[in-house]
């Protein structure tokens, strides 16, 4: 306990020093009475020695109250000292009980900090032998699914191989057979006519079997009659081929052909081939990732990919197919050229780079470009070339994570990157914007369902479709519900067809729970093998 000063005792006095006090001013009353007692016998000696006896009667009595006074004075400072080491005692008890209990309080947070901590690090050991196992799995899925796919193509070799040598003799055996025919030559009249074995079998000859040219004569149509009235039967007659019908068949134009509104005519192989070359012109179908073997393409730093394949196939304008294998390429974007960016590309921030393949003698490399159509090849040296996926540069010049199987994407932490609709409270479909986290070439997309609630535990519905309007999706639509007591929770929600790049639309059953989108991945259109 702090010493106090003689003042302090004065001004603020406790209980004991009360006591003190009052034995004090006692005792002083008591000295007053022994001065004027004195004062007396000062007069009474001065008055008579007779009284002297009296006067040592006095004495002894103020003695004996001087006694008295000492012995109270020392019982009064003893019970001080006693209350003073109790109150002592009784604060050292205090304090020893208080330290104990801040000990245990201590003790148990830190035992329960550690317990949350081996917990965590356990599910997250958990979780990481989950994604291995599922990436082994997905692995040997690809693995088998490449050999099946070699077998095939075996087969289909061996098999195209006998069916050519199978052609080629049936070529010969048809040489030979023309080569043995007396066909007569075709002179003026024979229009009409059919070839046929004369009577005594010496050889063929051309006779009039019923076969009238249509007016013109010039289209390569013909109606073989079996009969004199049929002879007499008028072209017009006849009606116009349809899918379920049999009859005249006009041909379209290239130009009718690429537009495909004509129901009437047929193409012909011009036509044909026109229209597929509008079509590769279209840039979602150019977009396509080519055909792949073991494609894996992942994210490696802010500014690296790797691209790996047991083979690629690359194409030429005219579609003619080149091949490359054992692909083991890193795509930097911190460099120009080859295995960089594209030729004349800077590096530009919120924008998606498409990665494409192509040959070098061989030898493949790869690049970054901004062009759908891989405009940018920074050797342009071969003709083939190939789009393997994408890769989006964030706003601040960073990859967003991701892992590609063949055309598969998974997509990376943090979540908070590929959330595309937080506190959603539309409840008629609403267009959801996804250019910041899913590529334009890319034909579905796989959404987490997110519910958030302050109060209340209503069950609430959030539906995605490729488009809608009203309550009503216009597309295949995906549903999943959320009843939320406590403040935040989440569930799969499904994957959606894309009928507009990189965008949806949502609706919400109600508005508590507020609803919520996180893209977890996406596929794109591909070509196939």
């Amino acid at each position: 306990m702090a010493s106090r000063s003689f003042i302090d005792y004065l001004l603020n006095p406790g209980p004991d020093e009360v006591e003190l006090q009052e034995a004090i001013r006692s005792a002083a009353g008591v000295a007053d009475d022994i001065a004027a007692a004195f004062v007396a016998i000062d007069a009474a000696v001065a008055a008579t020695a007779a009284d002297v006896v009296t006067v040592n009667a006095q004495v002894t009595y103020v003695e004996g109250l001087i006694s008295t006074f000492d012995t109270d004075a020392a019982a009064a400072i003893a019970a001080i000292a006693a209350d003073r080491a109790a109150a002592l005692a009784d604060i050292d008890t205090a304090s020893t009980t208080a330290q104990g209990a801040i000990d245990a309080t201590a003790t148990s947070a830190i035992s329960t900090v550690n317990t949350a901590r081996d917990d965590a690090i356990a599910a997250t050991d958990a979780g990481v032998a989950t994604i291995t196992t599922a990436v082994t799995d997905a692995q040997a899925a690809l693995d088998a699914t490449g050999d099946a796919i070699t077998t095939d193509l075996n087969i289909i070799k061996a098999d195209t191989q006998n069916f050519r040598d199978e052609a080629e003799t049936a070529r010969d055996e048809a040489v030979a057979a023309a080569a043995a025919v007396d066909i007569p030559v075709i002179v003026s009249g024979d229009a009409g006519k059919v070839l046929t074995v004369k009577g005594d079998e010496t050889g063929t000859e051309w006779l009039d079997a019923g076969v009238d040219l249509p007016a013109g004569g010039t289209t390569g149509q013909f109606l073989r009659k079996e009969s004199a009235t049929e002879q007499d039967a008028d072209w017009a007659d006849l009606p116009d081929a349809s899918s379920i019908q049999a009859g005249i068949v006009e041909l379209a134009t290239p130009a009718e052909t690429v537009a495909g509104l004509d129901q009437d005519r047929a193409a012909t192989s011009e036509g044909v081939k026109a229209a597929i070359d509008a079509a590769g012109a279209n840039d979602q179908l150019t977009a396509a990732i080519g055909e792949a073997v073991n494609l894996i393409i992942k994210y490696v730093t802010a500014a690296t990919v790797d691209i790996d394949a047991d083979r690629i196939v690359l194409r030429d304008t005219d579609g003619v197919a080149l091949s490359v294998a054992n692909v083991n390429l890193t795509v930097d974007m911190a460099t120009s050229g080859k295995n960089g960016r594209g030729s004349g590309l800077t590096e530009a921030n919120s924008t998606w780079y498409y990665l494409w393949v192509s040959e070098d003698g061989g030898v493949p490399y790869a690049w970054l470009d901004t062009s759908i159509s891989g405009a940018n090849d920074p050797d342009a040296i071969s003709d083939f070339k190939g789009l393997v996926g994408t890769v989006r540069n964030d706003g601040s010049g960073n990859f967003l994570k991701f892992i590609q199987f063949n055309d598969m994407v998974l997509v990376g932490e943090p979540i908070s990157t590929h959330r595309v609709l937080s506190g959603g409270t539309s409840t008629s479909y609403a267009t959801v914007d996804l250019s910041s986290v899913v590529p334009p070439n890319a034909s579905t997309v796989e959404f987490m369902g997110e519910f958030a609630s302050s109060s209340g535990t209503n069950a609430i519905f959030i539906q995605v479709g490729a488009a809608g309007s009203g309550t009503t999706a216009t597309y295949g639509k995906k549903q999943v519900g959320g009843s939320v007591g406590a403040a935040y929770s989440v569930t799969a929600l499904g994957k959606v067809v894309l009928s507009t790049p990189q965008q949806v639309a949502y609706y919400m059953t109600g508005t508590n729970p507020l609803g919520g989108l996180v893209v977890v991945g996406y596929e794109y259109f591909r070509r196939y093998l």
